[in-house]
């Protein structure tokens, strides 16, 4: 194949109006929609291919001859707009071929929450659809260009509409469809669509690829994606179905749930209620005959609510105020989260308007949900609905690791977290999937470390530090979130950024990618290291100070943070030093950072440390202390042993410290690991196990539960299971020594594999008879370093080992 977009081929293409032209005719939506069409005839497909690259501003769907081939897979910033590649040669027939695509322009539209409007992760510059592609023969001759430019045929769609009513708990993932079906083209992607009445399509900007970037007439600098399609499955089923307040739904939407159709008559309504069996990422598909003037709406939520008065019901939490963690209005005082059929369901909701015609709806962007309401409303004639179905979708993670042990709550902690992990990871990592799909720095340090360790693909995590440092501000911060239209920065998010890389390091060795990100490291350090005050600690900084979703806080951020230094900031700087220091010497630069963290180190000591209450407190002279700021200061390397101790007594004894939420507990984990003290890490699970027992089948954003029900930062405890249980970890960048240090805690057996750029690491421990047994089966000529629970050590580069010891 020709290289992609050389040469400048291909055009944007887009309606006429984009090149400041008499408008062909008005849209009716919020986003700008656009059909496009390009047909080809071929003699004979036998010794042809036909390999395209796609890309669109906003985003597209690819179609050959009536079937779909592609999706919008990455999410750029325009100056970087990424593009996809799709072998086509299996589609081709002999006759009239056709190439199409429907095309979403967001770009009129600004992010507005809590109100929706445009989805907050895609940067859109105008309305632009672009393809390179031609018709080869074997030798890689040119036969026919179809790449896009006037030959192709546009039409301005008036069949989608878009609204954000019934809008829940505010978001950030854009406005939910209205279509009307009467203004939609019937069989428009197949060849023998006659679209003489379609218009030229109007040639905007020549394609231009990042790197041959110069003074071009183009916003978009074409980059391949750094990441695969996502995974799609086959359609699936509803697993129940009921009427709204939970009771029996009617004989005939039984028998619609397990494949028939059914019949709504003409001039009546219907609610009806879905349920999945546990949360879903994907497209629901409904097929539609007849109905001409009804009404379908598919409304999605995660969960149920129920009143906390309900006694009998299990809810999940308890009603407190959630003012310091929203500024909206969340209900969650009055209402918690159930799986309770007699539950209320309010959401986001997709709309169909039919008009007599057979066709299956499906939404351009899937959808997250556990539980559907289906409301019908018929006019002058009857409606006939098809099962809905739905096409599970997410990014194609692997789970490349298995776990077993002793202990049957941790085997559904990792059953749970791994699949909150999976519905959190689309084109990018997401702090959630329902209310936002943005990528945070710091929620993705955590499930970036996840995807390592569990699946061994670091794609997404490459993308991710990449797109960070592409959000880096003059002022020489990087923004908490990215890509994004509305900017944003949290400074703690910017250290957890640094400590990502330092992950992404430790588990590929890819020191041409740190190489590149070394620049916006220093930049990141610089800026702390000039909000100093006369502390010599980082204090008083601009911007958005969250650090954790402690519900005492105002919108997590630690108590003095607008006056002074606080414990947790200073301690991620100061680990954020130590981090850099060794990326730096690993690159053979000067080591720029260490000697700076020593004193860092000492000043968090001297201002934070309480001798009498034998803790750290958050800010100077108290009294606010935290679970986090202790965790922090203990992980950071700023404790003594002694010190150490006393903190972690503290954190599970003083009633009295602020409480870390999700988030935050993960980091009171690396705390017991430094402290050595690892074996309480169960003791942290309450909250998981809460959730276990409400049902729920991914792990929540927060300790007082007011919102998503799905969050990748709760995800954690399968990190532990791999990194900790059976304690296999990289000992040197890109596991050019493996480390394996199994830490037994209560349990009594342990097994499993986990995936490293070497090979697979198979690890089996047990207690019996008080004595540890460990084996384990791990590529031949690799350095192991296994140390046992009492801390003794064995180094040997055999691929199987069994090692026993007294306890």
């Amino acid at each position: 194949m020709r290289k992609e977009f050389s040469g400048g081929q291909p055009y944007w293409i887009w309606s006429s109006e984009q090149s400041h032209t008499k408008p062909l005719e008005q849209s009716p939506s919020h986003y700008e929609v656009r059909r496009f069409r390009r047909s080809f005839t071929l003699d004979q497909t036998e010794g042809l291919n036909l390999n395209v690259a796609v890309s669109a501003d906003s985003r597209y769907k690819l179609f050959i001859n009536g079937i779909v081939v592609g999706r919008s897979v990455g999410k750029g910033d325009v100056q970087r707009q990424f593009y996809e590649t799709y072998d086509l040669t299996n589609y081709l027939r002999r006759g009239t071929n056709i190439l199409s695509a429907l095309v979403l322009d967001f770009s009129p539209v600004t992010c507005h929450p809590p109100e929706l409007g445009a989805p907050c992760s895609i940067i859109s510059h105008s309305g632009g659809f672009i393809l390179d592609g031609a018709i080869q023969d074997r030798a890689g001759n040119c036969l026919q260009d179809l790449g896009t430019d006037s030959r192709w045929k546009i039409s301005i769609d008036t069949s989608m509409y878009f609204h954000n009513r019934g809008c829940p708990h505010g978001g950030f993932v854009g406005y939910f469809e209205e279509l009307h079906v009467a203004h939609a083209p019937e069989k428009w992607t197949e060849p023998d669509f006659n679209d003489s009445d379609w218009h030229t399509a109007t040639q905007l900007y020549p394609a231009t690829r990042l790197e041959d970037y110069r003074d071009a007439p183009s916003p978009y600098g074409l980059t391949k994606t750094l990441i695969p399609p996502m995974k799609e499955s086959a359609p699936r089923p509803f697993t129940d179905i009921f009427l709204p307040g939970g009771a029996e739904a009617p004989a005939n939407w039984k028998n619609w749930l397990n494949g028939q159709s059914v019949t709504i008559e003409r001039n009546s309504s219907i609610e009806i209620m879905l349920d999945a069996g546990a949360l879903q990422s994907g497209f629901p598909m409904l097929g539609i005959s007849g109905g001409k003037n009804s009404q379908i709406t598919i409304m999605y939520a995660e969960g149920l609510r129920l009143p906390w008065s309900v006694e009998d019901a299990n809810i999940l939490g308890r009603g407190l105020d959630t003012s310091n963690i929203t500024c909206m209005s969340s209900g969650s005082e009055k209402a918690g989260w159930t799986l309770d059929r007699r539950g209320s369901l309010a959401g986001w909701y997709d709309e169909i308007h039919p008009d007599g015609r057979d066709f299956i709806y499906e939404p351009f962007h899937w959808r997250t949900f556990q539980f559907v309401k289906l409301t019908v409303k018929t006019a002058d004639t009857p409606v006939t609905l098809q099962p809905l179905v739905y096409r599970f979708a997410s990014y194609p993670f692997e789970p490349l690791y298995n776990f077993q042990c002793s202990a049957r709550f941790f085997e559904q902690l990792n059953k749970i977290s791994w699949r909150t992990f999976q519905l959190c990871t689309h084109e990018t990592f997401e702090d959630c999937p329902y209310y936002e799909q943005m990528q945070y720095s710091g929620d993705s340090q955590i499930t970036s470390l996840l995807a390592l360790a569990a699946t061994g693909d670091a794609r997404l995590t490459k993308q991710a530090l990449y797109q960070f440092s592409w959000s880096l501000r003059a002022e020489g911060i990087t923004e908490c979130r990215f890509p994004a239209t509305l900017p944003v920065v949290i400074p703690s998010w910017s250290l957890h950024y640094i400590f990502m890389i330092a992950d992404f390091f430790d588990y590929t060795g890819d020191m041409e990618t740190v190489r590149d990100l070394l620049p916006c490291i220093r930049s990141i350090l610089d800026w702390f290291d000039r909000h100093k005050d006369e502390s010599g600690l980082p204090a008083k900084l601009p911007h958005w100070n969250t650090v954790d979703w402690s519900p005492r806080w105002d919108r997590g951020q630690p108590p003095g943070w607008e006056r002074g230094p606080t414990c947790i900031i200073s301690s991620q700087y100061l680990h954020a030093l130590r981090v850099a220091a060794k990326l730096e010497k690993a690159a053979g630069r000067k080591n720029l950072y260490a000697e700076e963290a020593d004193t860092i180190a000492q000043k968090i000591n001297t201002l934070f440390w309480n001798e009498e209450r034998g803790l750290y407190e958050d800010c100077p002279g108290g009294p606010d202390a935290s679970q986090y700021g202790n965790a922090w200061a203990i992980h950071a390397g700023v404790a003594t042993p002694e010190k150490a101790g006393r903190a972690i007594t503290a954190i599970f004894e003083n009633k009295e410290l602020d409480p870390a939420s999700f988030f935050g507990i993960y980091f009171m984990v690396r705390a017991l690991e430094d402290a050595e003290q690892y074996h309480r890490f169960p003791e942290l699970l309450g909250r998981w196990q809460e959730m276990i027992d409400g049902g729920f089948s991914t792990w929540a954003e927060d300790i007082v539960y007011w919102r998503s029900l799905c969050h990748a930062w709760s995800a954690f405890p399968t990190i532990e299971f791999l990194r900790g249980v059976l304690g296999v970890k990289p000992g040197k960048p890109g596991f050019e020594e493996i480390v394996i240090q199994p830490q037994p805690l209560d349990l009594q057996y342990a097994n499993g594999s986990v995936p490293t750029l070497k090979g697979k690491v198979s690890v089996e421990w047990k207690i019996e008879n008080n004595e540890f047994k460990l084996s384990v089966n791990a590529p031949a000529g690799i350095p192991l370093r296994i140390i046992l629970p009492s801390g003794k050590t064995e180094v040997t580069k055999q691929g199987k080992i069994t090692l026993t010891e007294k306890i």
